[in-house]
């Protein structure tokens, strides 16, 4: 199974439908075989990204394009 982190930041906090989305996202991907890891940041949570990304041990953002 291929494993995807998602980077969720927020100026605003998450909406239940945002969140019902991503959930509902997650289900129809693990389908196809991709497990979807998402990491929220912003208002509400515990974290920014810029805090988050400054530590030594945060996993570093990677971008892949489809072919």
């Amino acid at each position: 199974m291929k494993h995807v982190l998602l980077y969720w930041s927020h100026i605003c906090v998450l909406h239940r439908q945002e969140k019902m989305f991503l959930a509902k996202l997650t289900e129809k991907l693990r389908a196809r075989g991709i497990e979807l890891e998402v990491r929220y940041f912003g208002l509400g949570y515990p974290q920014h990204m810029f805090e988050y990304l400054a530590q030594p041990n945060a996993r570093p953002m990677q971008l892949a394009f489809m072919e």
